[in-house]
């Protein structure tokens, strides 16, 4: 495919921000977020952003995981050991995404460490255990906070009325109870507001939903363990007979479900801790998200602009509830809907076309595929889409 990227590139600068997580106080547990915020240079002259007076910005929600700002995998730094030397991962998914949109469509980006990973520590570091201890709330309630230091931080030129939410994989999931829960926030301050003869704080414009759409975490453990056990049946000689006597339907089951017994069992338990700490569990961000059901509720709801892409080579979610159809039932209220299936799209968004990207191979494929850039296709649309709400609402507000 050839390059669409503009032969003029916008200047870029990157600022290191920081705000308060939804936990900041004063307490010595208290600890705050810190992420970049790239910006278009004022100097450019890029057709792309010189059109515009002001600027959008993207706020970009990772996936599930130590996920840094830049994308990558970062274990926390309670997590020294033997393994952590190799569950560290450079991806770069947010990192090249946010260079993309300033460099080439002239749209600011934000992205963060998430708590506990990076610089997003507990004050003096004494909570070593923080990232462990998040549940999906407190997810949620940091990228409301993220959201809220665009929106307030008063940045030069940018248009706070024209600020998306990018969300992927688990990021994509968490994106309407932003949304939900950025309205109640609203809500709550209404009266406030009222009072004080102030307006209330503009919502996203729209969410981009890649890799993750229409999903909760329970169809997507049990459609990835389905998965495994048919890539398992479909290899040959010595080694498809050992992964057979291992990675069998009922061992995968009883697995996770012995899981949910630790984690029911221990209900006031953030994470647990096992063979002698090496292994810790997210117990806290496991319940949670078990008590979104099909997340059919939170979609109904959202009444923005969405754009829906999935990869037709990805391992982890299925595509399908990116069809037309499927799509609109689950976001009826939406503004506008776009959605795309990419047939050679995979889950860390670079294409791979000469063969099936398998959850097998997915800690060999992932580094190798790490190392291209993301989807020009992709890229494209999530620009493109972006540029278009913006143009069709201000010739609306033209009339």
């Amino acid at each position: 495919m050839q390059e669409f990227y503009p032969e003029e590139k916008t200047k870029m600068t990157i600022r290191e921000v920081t705000f308060p997580s939804a936990d900041d106080d004063d307490d010595n547990n208290s600890f705050r977020l810190h992420g970049s915020l790239k910006l278009p240079s004022s100097e450019t002259s890029s057709s792309s952003s010189s059109s515009l007076q002001k600027i959008a910005a993207v706020l970009i929600v990772n996936g599930s995981g130590p996920i840094d700002r830049h994308g990558n995998v970062r274990m926390p730094s309670s997590s020294y050991n033997i393994m952590s030397l190799f569950a560290n991962m450079d991806l770069n998914t947010s990192n090249m995404m946010s260079d993309f949109l300033v460099h080439h469509k002239g749209i600011a980006s934000l992205t963060y460490d998430k708590r506990g990973i990076g610089k997003s520590v507990s004050h003096n570091n004494k909570d070593a255990n923080i990232y462990y201890k998040a549940g999906v709330s407190d997810l949620v309630s940091d990228a409301v906070q993220a959201y809220k230091f665009l929106v307030t931080s008063e940045i030069e030129r940018l248009d706070v009325n024209h600020i998306f939410l990018l969300g992927h994989s688990e990021g994509a999931i968490l994106l309407p109870l932003i949304l939900q829960q950025l309205k109640q926030t609203n809500e709550e301050a209404a009266t406030a507001a009222a009072a004080a003869e102030q307006q209330s704080m503009p919502l996203p414009r729209g969410l981009i939903f890649l890799c993750g759409f229409g999903e909760c975490i329970r169809d997507v453990t049990g459609h990835q363990r389905e998965t495994l056990v048919k890539e398992v049946q479909e290899q040959h000689g010595i080694k498809g007979w050992l992964l057979r006597q291992i990675l069998t339907k009922e061992r995968l089951e009883r697995q996770y479900q012995d899981t949910l017994k630790k984690i029911n069992d221990r209900p006031n338990s953030d994470y647990l801790s096992t063979y002698l700490g090496m292994i810790k569990q997210p117990a806290k961000w496991m319940r949670e998200h078990l008590a979104l059901e099909d997340l059919r509720t939170e979609l109904s709801q959202v009444n923005v602009h969405c754009l829906a892409v999935a990869g037709g080579n990805d391992c982890q979610v299925r595509s399908e509830f990116c069809q037309t159809e499927v799509a609109q039932e689950l976001v009826p209220q939406a503004a506008s809907l776009e959605t795309y299936i990419l047939p050679h799209l995979t889950h860390v968004l670079r294409s791979m076309k000469d063969r099936p990207c398998q959850l097998l191979d997915a800690t060999t494929e992932y580094p190798r595929l790490a190392k291209l850039p993301l989807d020009s296709e992709l890229l494209s649309i999530v620009g493109k889409w972006c540029h278009r709400i913006m143009k069709e609402e201000e010739s609306e507000s033209n009339k």
